[in-house]
């Protein structure tokens, strides 16, 4: 039976949510700041990587891909702020099962060395040792900024559930 995400599931969830990236989603390519295609290759490479990191539980790999001073913001939760404090509160959750994690990439948009991902998320899964599954769905937004050597650090990481609070 599947069970509604907890707040603080959705804290770790949040941090894991990223994207596979299909070709068909949308890429700002006019007006008068577009991202250049190998920056639009390289955050789409990224987000794919992390979706492989979530489901292999690579949360050092994960934490690789945040800049210092990350920002995480999950609903009904404080802000946890740095790569350290987040990496650390991850630790709690090591160990879940996936039984299905799917995610998609709707957009990406970005101007210079700033960029936004926008997607989607579904999931099911259940805490070490317990069998009871814990499903979600819901949208979030990766803000990116591009480091001076050229790769992306996710700088800010906030997302929604599409799940009501308890006793709505």
């Amino acid at each position: 039976m599947a069970k509604r995400l907890s707040p603080l599931v959705m804290l770790v969830v949040g941090s894991m949510a990223a994207c596979s990236v299909p070709e068909e989603a949308q890429v700002a390519r006019t007006g008068p700041c577009i991202l250049a295609e190998e920056d639009v290759a390289w955050i789409r490479a990224m987000e794919e990587e992390h979706e492989a990191q979530v489901i292999n539980q690579d949360f050092d790999g994960m934490a690789a891909g945040w800049a210092k001073e990350v920002l995480f913001l999950a609903p009904n939760q404080p802000e946890i702020q740095g790569k350290g404090p987040l990496r650390e509160w991850q630790r709690a959750f090591e160990g879940v099962t996936w039984e299905h994690f799917e995610s998609a990439l709707d957009e990406i948009v970005g101007c210079g060395d700033l960029a936004y991902v926008r997607y989607g998320f579904s999931m099911a899964f259940s805490l070490p040792g317990q069998t009871e599954l814990i499903s979600d769905s819901g949208r979030g937004f990766h803000i990116l900024r591009k480091q001076p050597e050229g790769t992306w650090l996710v700088t800010h990481d906030f997302f929604h559930s599409d799940q009501p609070l308890p006793g709505e």
